[in-house]
């Protein structure tokens, strides 16, 4: 009677682990679609394209990962980031793609070349956006909010010396924060701004970004920049 209950116990607790290890196999990212968008056709690949430029962040689409609010990651799925519309594309298959629900996103990321291009889901009065990561350590971290605009072309000034001419997507003006106590906080336009971040070694770090040529506009500069940082409070 002892083995008969021994092994009954065994059997539900391994019914009971399965189920949990489906739940927690399941990398269906289709139940994450946003609701107002349910399902995304090719609109840049499938019609004829009547602008220049992109609303991507770049062209084609992505190997990379995303980790949801549950810290789930699903790894090794085809993303694009659509700027314009603050979107993130999920391609399951060539007809079946989907914009992911934003507040489902923790982060996202994939391998450009020799980088990390990196975003995360930050707030802004209480409204969620994606925002790239500059840099980001325990005690810094730096983002930069992406946007891109759709001009319009002139319908009452074409003539058959700009019959060319079209709408097009570029990029906006770009936007650095800094979270500081939980917070995000914008940082002022001018390169002076940014160096603040240092506090009593803002001027050493500005003297050194000038001596080496570094941008506050490249990711891998900036990271320079905090290196050198840590090597002054040592």
């Amino acid at each position: 009677m002892t083995n008969i209950l021994l092994i009954l116990l065994l059997t539900l607790f391994a019914c009971q682990f399965n189920a949990q290890a489906q739940v927690t196999q399941n990398t269906n990212l289709y139940e994450l679609a946003d609701p107002d968008q349910l399902n995304v056709s090719l609109l840049y690949e499938n019609q004829k394209n009547d602008f220049k430029g992109s609303p991507f962040y770049n062209e084609g689409w992505k190997t990379g990962a995303v980790t949801v609010n549950d810290g789930t990651e699903y790894k090794d799925i085809q993303l694009r980031f659509n700027v314009y519309n603050d979107e993130l594309w999920y391609k399951k298959t060539e007809e079946n793609i989907i914009v992911i629900n934003r507040l489902n996103v923790k982060a996202f990321r994939w391998k450009d070349e020799n980088r990390m291009t990196h975003f995360e889901q930050c707030f802004i009065q209480k409204k969620p956006y994606y925002m790239e990561v500059i840099y980001a350590d325990e005690h810094f971290q730096v983002y930069k909010m992406l946007t891109k605009k759709f001009i319009k072309k002139d319908n009452t000034s074409s003539n058959s010396y700009n019959s060319d001419q079209k709408d097009q997507y570029v990029w906006g003006k770009s936007v650095l924060y800094h979270r500081k106590n939980g917070k995000l906080l914008e940082i002022g336009s001018k390169d002076k701004a940014f160096f603040l971040l240092f506090g009593q070694q803002k001027s050493a770090i500005q003297k050194f970004a000038k001596s080496n040529k570094l941008k506050i506009k490249n990711k891998e500069d900036v990271k320079e920049m905090f290196t050198h940082y840590y090597t002054l409070i040592q």
